[in-house]
C-alpha cells in the first residue's frame, strides 16, 4: 500500500538570500529546508508517495534504499508533525 503526500493549505516555501525555509501561515509553524530536504520538498510538491520519494533519493544520491529510507522517513515525519504535510494510504 503506497502513502501519496500532500501539501497542507497555507504552507508557502519562501527563498531568502539563497535559502529555503517553509511557513505554515495557519499556525504559525517556519523551518528551512538544506539540499536534501528541497529535493523532497519538490517531489511532494509533485505528489509523490512516500516510497517513490525514497527510490527517488536513493537514486539521485547514489545510496540504497536501506540507507536513506530511515532519514526521508524520519524527515517526512515531522514536516507532517509540524503541519506541513499530511499524508494519505492508498491502494497501488
Amino acid at each position: 500500500m503506497k502513502r501519496s503526500v500532500f501539501v497542507n493549505q497555507g504552507v508557502i516555501l519562501q527563498e531568502v538570500a539563497g535559502q529555503y525555509f517553509l511557513f505554515n501561515t495557519l499556525d504559525g509553524h517556519f523551518g528551512g529546508l538544506n539540499e536534501l530536504g528541497m529535493t523532497i520538498w519538490k517531489a511532494i510538491i509533485d505528489s509523490k508517495s512516500i516510497e517513490s520519494i525514497i527510490a527517488l533519493i536513493a537514486t539521485d544520491y547514489d545510496i540504497s534504499i536501506n540507507e536513506i529510507e530511515d532519514d526521508v522517513l524520519s524527515f517526512i515525519e515531522d514536516l507532517k508533525e509540524r503541519g506541513f504535510i499530511y499524508y494519505e494510504e492508498g491502494v497501488g
